[in-house]
């Protein structure tokens, strides 16, 4: 039997552009103010049922915050609010079963700590009919004063060992039914292996539901292998997370958000 491709896991790009080998630039407002929006597709080719965003800043001390919207120049709708990134010098990339129909002109937009600072923004599209997909995107734990998550618990820490909770959000307005952890780190610190802790429940009686996410940091780059998992959280719960880092006593720590599917 002949192998063939199977229009049931095609895939697209965004923001590329074959003229420059390059991705798009998108530039922030003032500092922590979303910028204009710097369209991605004018329309879309095929359904859309998932999203790989791929994003590179030069600076690496910077937090970030990126909306995708869908829509005509001027009137775009906000699909995916505040996606985090912070401290990446290299690259990040986000994964979302997020469904956009056929024809659709995706724009990006972003807000920075540094004004100024540009980003390179890439989409990946996936065709996959049979891939579970949503259409509601909701953050949690966002910051938007600081254009980065919460930052979690940086008082005494032995190394190795698990952090106290910090609330993300009191209770979560919807459903969620895909999570994705979102860490950014934009100290100069020196920190190198950390792990993460997503927590369900009331205080002092937190419920690990993603565990042990990893973090790693050097001098001018973080290296995050971005945790998206299929849960099933009712509206209303609290959110919490916390961290153990390889350094006693660290000082600094991670900023971290949640984005909600349903």
């Amino acid at each position: 039997m002949l192998w063939t491709i199977s229009q049931t896991g095609m895939a697209f790009t965004a923001g590329t552009s074959t003229a420059t080998s390059s991705a798009t630039t998108v530039t922030p407002g003032a500092v922590n103010v979303k910028g204009a929006w710097a369209e991605l597709v004018a329309s879309t080719s095929h359904d859309t049922h998932g999203i790989t965003f791929g994003q590179r800043v030069a600076v690496s001390t910077n937090a970030m915050l990126f909306d995708i919207g869908v829509g005509g120049s001027g009137s775009e709708r906000v699909i995916v609010p505040n996606l985090a990134a912070g401290r990446n010098d290299g690259t990040l990339e986000h994964w979302l079963p997020v469904f956009i129909p056929a024809g659709s002109r995706i724009a990006i937009r972003v807000q920075n700590s540094i004004t100024s600072t540009s980003s390179s923004v890439e989409l990946g599209l996936q065709y996959a009919p049979n891939l579970p997909t949503f259409a509601r995107a909701t953050d949690y734990g966002t910051v938007t004063g600081s254009s980065a998550g919460t930052g979690l618990y940086t008082g005494t820490l032995a190394s190795n060992t698990k952090s106290v909770w910090t609330e993300l959000v009191a209770a979560t307005t919807h459903p969620i039914k895909f999570c994705e952890l979102m860490m950014s780190f934009t100290s100069s610190g020196t920190l190198t292996q950390n792990l993460v802790d997503l927590g369900v429940g009331p205080a002092g009686s937190e419920v690990v539901v993603m565990p042990n996410a990893l973090f790693r940091t050097a001098s001018t780059s973080m290296y995050a292998p971005f945790m998206g998992m299929f849960l099933n959280l009712p509206a209303g719960v609290r959110l919490a997370a916390r961290w153990q880092s390889s350094s006693a006593n660290p000082g600094v720590g991670p900023a971290v958000s949640v984005m909600g599917l349903d």
